[in-house]
């Protein structure tokens, strides 16, 4: 079946102005070419971000917690495109 709406959903980080050695968590929700930014409202220190992953380093039990947040993040963002989506199918 061939959709015409795409989903994106990557988390990356901004440098806080008041400290630079800590990094803001943001989500940005991209569908069809329209971005959408979203403050997770969480922070993490520059040196356990991992850049490729878009994730903590798992060094510690709390960044293992902040990463299951940010799949928990990821899993509604699905849910609710989903849920979008069967939606405006019926009608």
């Amino acid at each position: 079946m061939r959709t015409d709406s795409t989903l994106g959903i990557n988390f990356f980080v901004r440098k806080k102005r008041n400290d630079p050695n800590i990094y803001d968590i943001y989500v940005r929700i991209t569908v069809k070419k329209e971005r959408a930014e979203i403050s997770t409202k969480r922070d993490i220190p520059v040196c356990n971000w991992d850049k490729m992953r878009g994730k903590a380093f798992p060094t510690s039990r709390i960044m293992e917690d902040l990463n299951a947040y940010l799949d928990t993040v990821y899993g509604e963002i699905l849910n609710v495109h989903r849920e979008l989506h069967i939606g405006t199918r019926c009608n």
